[in-house]
């Protein structure tokens, strides 16, 4: 089957040529950050705040990264926000946001020098509606997202996220929510190569509300591959939605980086 990424020429996500003119041998790779904890939080009623279910790390020195997607007011009745993270007596940064429609996509990470204990992570809506929290841990990754793309389409049926992966052995994530359908999608990944090719990506979480939305998170399965030293190459993450979504995507992706 073809790669699906070509179904649309504007969302094609294609590496980009070395940046020098020397021969390039792949760098070793550092270890590829282990999830630890994966947990998905639904509220089905509407609310102001989303908040995680309890969890614990197993390990010091995680990155943690919380995951929001909402549903949010229609265009003109205000922009959906989130704002006020807490949560493990940790401090979260906001990493990526996408709410230029209505309802968001939102990222926030937090790094915890020591382990954390029926902790829950709690994210305050400037409007209450339903949706759901997601949260990862991972151990032997980096203390913070620098590669990341938050992004707002309207191309119809696909929220789509490009990421900047430089570094070897990267995770890579997408968080998305679509106003004008509640349909599971499929994602389409792939990888850092050039010519890209379609590696395998699949669904973590989905919540498909009973006023019409989708919130979801996916990711591309494995680790992505070494590149080329000197060179600036993308990874592709897309998801497909069965039908046309008349209310535009909101989508933040992000790759976690071995320390």
């Amino acid at each position: 089957m073809s790669f699906r990424f070509t179904r649309r020429a504007a969302l094609v996500c294609v590496a980009v040529a070395a940046m020098t003119a020397l021969p390039a041998m792949p760098a070793l790779a550092a270890a590829a950050p282990v999830v630890d904890v994966d947990l998905v939080t639904i509220h089905e009623d509407a609310d102001d705040v989303l908040t995680s279910d309890q969890f614990s790390t197993q390990s010091p020195n995680e990155l943690l990264v919380a995951m929001f997607s909402a549903d949010g007011p229609s265009s003109g009745n205000g922009t959906q926000v989130v704002s006020g993270v807490t949560g493990c007596g940790l401090t979260w940064t906001e990493v990526g946001t996408a709410n230029d429609y209505p309802g968001i996509a939102a990222v926030f990470s937090a790094y915890a020098t020591s382990t954390v204990t029926d902790c829950q992570v709690s994210g305050d809506l400037d409007y209450a509606f339903d949706g759901m929290v997601h949260i990862l841990s991972f151990t032997g990754a980096a203390s913070q997202i620098t590669e990341v793309h938050a992004l707002s389409t309207y191309y119809g049926d696909a929220g789509f996220a490009a990421v900047a992966v430089p570094a070897d052995n990267s995770r890579v994530y997408q968080v998305g929510h679509n106003w004008g359908a509640a349909e599971v999608p499929t994602p389409v990944g792939g990888d850092t190569q050039r010519p890209q090719q379609e590696v395998p990506a699949s669904l973590l979480s989905v919540y498909l509300s009973d006023y019409g939305d989708t919130s979801y998170v996916a990711q591309i399965d494995d680790p992505l591959a070494a590149t080329p030293t000197g060179t600036d190459q993308y990874s592709g993450l897309a998801l497909w939605f069965p039908s046309e979504a008349d209310g535009g995507i909101n989508s933040v992706g992000f790759a976690v980086a071995p320390a």
